[in-house]
């Protein structure tokens, strides 16, 4: 092969292969992101320093001068070294647990990247470097011609990097075996350890100028590996996510039945409020007609027991309890006849003009509705001192199949009217108000599916429900 083709092919190569590394690199960010653990840094850090290590490869075929050209040598070991270290680093964070007999290993890998760091400053501040020895013979040595090399390592050198080729082979071997222990088919890390055994062969071959023209391997090492890393932590945040999304259901459940404990709690008042004021009329004996009395509690009874199973089934299935078709002014009647106490001890005025037609819903749903719409409308025209004669009316359209509730206020701002209907949120909690009541009409006629809004093309404040 030519000098310049092989050269070519070295550049384009390498930077494939950094490319790689990076894309690899910014996978394993984003893993860390998602699961932030410190174990998930160091596949971080192993396809980091291979990209490093990858573009001093295609740094140095652009010859600038001699002495950059021999310090990044030592700076390629320095990368090489310590993309190895990070490599059983994360292996032991993928196995879960630390390998004893990779200690020496991982000892002489931080050994070796000090021992090339003084060796990369002794080279640029000094021109001297007491691994490598400067020789003319190697002009005919594609690679180093390639690298643009005029060193060669001196018998240290090759001490330690014969020592250091045993110290990857041994790791190899430990990892191999670890592998087959655990009985996992690991093929992704078992060919990355292949090719590092390879490497390793490669680079001594071209440490000690058996062959000058091979190929380097060093592009492919950590490939595999970078690989199947990702694969291990992308699962990992996957079962995180998947995790967070149980949890999510799990606490939405939970503010389900507290949603229906509030609205429980809001609506059985009503009933109570009616039982005992019938109570008390038969403890003081002003009861003319006691057995219509009774009739009227046992009524009230058995409303507060069908809105608790009511709401025990709105939030555990999505179709309301039996429907029936129902004469909306039936269902007035009933929520007049719960309210009637509360207006007859103000002074507003309850207003009723029902024209009649029948719709086919949960008869308890649609009477707690209207009982919302008239305990919402009476507190608030109530309580406000500026209305000298406050009234409320509920209106009942068969042509627009609607009922509307009417007060005698002059309407709600915009800002407030998108924040109304919000579980929550109340105008009136100074004074009692615990943002239950709307929220919970709303929910209940969507269910059914039916329609609450704010007509805001009228004069006065007006709720409106479409059937």
């Amino acid at each position: 092969m030519e000098l310049d083709l092989y050269i070519a092919f070295t550049r384009y190569l390498t930077t494939f292969v950094f490319s790689f590394f990076i894309y690899q690199l910014f996978a394993s960010l984003v893993n860390y992101t998602q699961l932030k653990e410190r174990e998930a840094l160091w596949p971080m850090v192993m396809c980091l320093t291979t990209a490093a290590y990858c573009f001093v490869f295609a740094f140095n075929t652009h010859f600038i001068n001699q002495k950059l050209s021999d310090f990044l040598l030592m700076i390629f070991w320095v990368c090489a070294y310590s993309s190895f270290y990070s490599y059983i680093r994360t292996i032991e964070v993928y196995l879960k647990r630390r390998i004893k007999k990779l200690e020496f290993a991982k000892l002489y890998c931080v050994f070796l990247v000090s021992v090339q760091i003084v060796c990369a400053i002794s080279t640029l501040l000094f021109n001297h470097n007491f691994l490598f020895d400067e020789h003319n013979y190697v002009k005919s040595n594609l690679f180093a011609q390639t690298m643009h090399f005029n060193v060669s390592p001196n018998i240290y050198g090759k001490i330690l990097g014969g020592l250091g080729a045993l110290v990857v082979l041994y790791t190899c071997i430990v990892i191999w075996i670890e592998l087959n222990r655990l009985k996992r088919n690991e093929v992704l890390l078992k060919l990355g350890i292949i090719v590092t055994f390879l490497a390793v062969l490669n680079d001594t071959a071209l440490g000690l100028e058996i062959s000058g023209a091979i190929l380097p391997l060093y592009y492919f090492g950590n490939a595999f590996e970078a690989v199947r890393f990702n694969l291990y932590f992308q699962r990992k945040v996957y079962r995180k996510l998947f995790n967070l999304e149980n949890e999510v259901v799990r606490l939405s459940r939970i503010a389900q039945f507290g949603f229906a404990a509030a609205s429980i709690a809001h609506d059985i008042r009503n009933h109570i409020f009616v039982l005992k004021i019938g109570i008390d009329k038969l403890i003081k004996g002003r009861e003319e007609d006691p057995q219509q009395n009774y009739k009227s509690l046992n009524k009230h009874i058995n409303k507060v027991s069908e809105i608790t199973d009511l709401y025990m089934n709105v939030f555990n299935k999505n179709n309301a309890n039996e429907k029936n078709n129902v004469s909306v002014k039936k269902i007035v009647d009933e929520a007049i006849e719960l309210v009637a106490p509360k207006y007859k001890n103000s002074n507003v005025e309850l207003i009723v003009d029902i024209e009649d037609f029948s719709i086919y819903c949960n008869e308890t749903e649609i009477t707690i509705s209207i009982v919302n719409l008239l305990k919402n409308a009476l507190e608030e025209v109530s309580c406000v001192d500026k209305y000298q004669s406050p009234w409320v009316q509920v209106h009942a359209y068969a042509s627009k199949r609607s009922i509307c509730v009417t007060d005698c206020g002059q309407g709600i701002s915009n800002e407030i009217a998108s924040e109304i209907f919000n579980f929550g949120y109340s105008t009136k909690k100074g004074v009692g108000g615990h943002g239950v009541g709307l929220a919970i009409t709303k929910a209940l006629l969507m269910r059914s599916g039916f329609q609450l809004g704010l007509l805001k093309d009228s004069k006065n404040t007006t709720f409106e429900v479409l059937f």
